[in-house]
């Protein structure tokens, strides 16, 4: 079995190199941006699950590029002054403060615009571009961040919450595994792929919540930093057990659907439990 993350670490290095997108300040902010040691969660997904129900992975490498340089430039722009306004991301300056705001505006429209590029010369169906803008888009993780800018500082429900989470993570987690499915010429599992993608969304935010406090916890009892900013997290509205029990009842119904479908490798199953995996 490939080490799916060494291959697309790769695929992007080569497909982000000068040959393809020169040597300007924007490229190099572009490359500053992606190829810093990201999980590839994403594209990890798309390329696993289209090894488990065709044996290949080949024909998803230019889509699973795609969806990490669509994924890397919301991260650049959500960190942007008018955005999160933050100063770091991956232990790392972000990229307008490496460079500077507007670079940082123009290196993530080009991240945008070349992973669509990608997608074109894979010559994939229609359907495959369709998700991912839909799920990226303003009916998407897009609508997600406007939800969350809208609301934050406000108080809301636990249902407001877990539909920022929806839209802002879940969507993009659910286009990998709804891609590979089109790519394999499997759209029958295109439903349990959504919903797989989207319960595994609510679960890696309630993980990140419940890491928040735990991580501060044991730093002299220090308090979490998000609770500490007033932030809308999952352990304003339940215990930290509470919560451990919302993930670990996410992942049993995420592997009971996994099961349930006719897979030749386990790859997703065990990408999904190294990531659930996690010091909670």
């Amino acid at each position: 079995m490939p080490d799916f993350k060494q291959l697309i670490d790769e695929a992007l290095e080569k497909r982000l190199n000068a040959e393809h997108i020169g040597n300007s300040l924007v490229a190099d902010a572009m490359r500053y941006a992606i190829l810093n040691g990201g999980k590839r969660v994403r594209p990890q997904l798309l390329v696993r699950f289209l090894y488990d129900l065709t044996d290949d992975y080949h024909a998803g490498i230019l889509a699973a590029l795609a969806l990490e340089m669509v994924h890397t430039y919301s991260l650049v722009h959500d960190d942007l002054p008018a955005m999160d306004n933050d100063d770091y991301r991956r232990n790392q300056l972000t990229v307008h403060k490496k460079f500077s705001e507007d670079i940082a505006i123009l290196a993530g429209d080009g991240l945008l615009t070349e992973a669509f590029v990608a997608l074109a010369e894979g010559n994939y169906p229609s359907k495959v571009a369709g998700i991912l803008s839909d799920h990226a888009g303003v009916k998407g993780m897009i609508y997600g961040q406007e939800l969350d800018l809208k609301l934050e500082d406000k108080e809301i429900s636990l249902e407001q919450l877990k539909e920022i989470h929806r839209y802002k993570t879940g969507k993009l987690l659910s286009a990998p595994l709804m891609m590979a499915c089109v790519i394999a010429d499997k759209e029958e599992y295109l439903k349990d792929a959504e919903e797989i993608g989207m319960m595994y969304g609510l679960a890696f935010q309630i993980q990140d919540d419940i890491l928040d406090v735990t991580k501060n916890l044991k730093k002299e009892g220090e308090e979490s930093s998000d609770l500490k900013n007033h932030k809308n997290t999952y352990v304003k509205y339940m215990s930290v057990e509470e919560a451990k029990q919302q993930v670990k009842d996410l992942y049993d119904k995420i592997l009971d659907k996994l099961n349930a479908l006719p897979l030749k490798h386990e790859t997703t199953v065990a990408f999904l439990e190294s990531l659930f995996d996690r010091d909670i």
